[in-house]
Parts: structure tokens; C-alpha cells; sequence
């Protein structure tokens, strides 16, 4: 979930960018090894969805995949 918590405590959906097995290597993804599996996250699929289809919990970025994943977010919509 990458919406800001002050969205998150108020709406009903949330904004998400989905991860994949799949490694493409192109530059607007973001690769990262999460729960021992090599991924990236699409920030090209940005997505909102109904919290009520968010079924568990999986855990947090670390801080750098995170800063990486704030950078290709800002730079895909700075143009």
C-alpha cells in the first residue's frame, strides 16, 4: 500500500502497487527479495482497490527498496 496514512484512515479504498515474480529489469520498476523471493514492484500498475480485497498483512518495504520505490514513483509522474 503506498497511499498516505491520512487516505488510509478515511477512505474506503487504498493505492497499491503490485509485486511480481517476474523480473522484466525495465527502469520504472523496482527490484527488491521480499519473503526470499526475487521481484519488482509495477509501479507501472498503480492501482486503487476496495481495503476490503486487501486479505493479509504482508510486512514493510526496507527503507532503501522504499526510497526507491518514492523515486520511480516521482519520476514516472514528473513528466
Amino acid at each position: 500500500m503506498v497511499s498516505p496514512d491520512r487516505l488510509n484512515a478515511t477512505l474506503a479504498t487504498a493505492l497499491i502497487v503490485p509485486l511480481t515474480s517476474r523480473r522484466r529489469g525495465w527502469d520504472h520498476r523496482v527490484p527488491l527479495l521480499f519473503d526470499g523471493v526475487r521481484g519488482e514492484l509495477c509501479t507501472d500498475q498503480l492501482r486503487a482497490v476496495s481495503k476490503e480485497r486487501l486479505r493479509r498483512y504482508l510486512g514493510v518495504l526496507d527503507p532503501i527498496t522504499a526510497r526507491r520505490l518514492s523515486s520511480s514513483l516521482q519520476s514516472l509522474f514528473a513528466d
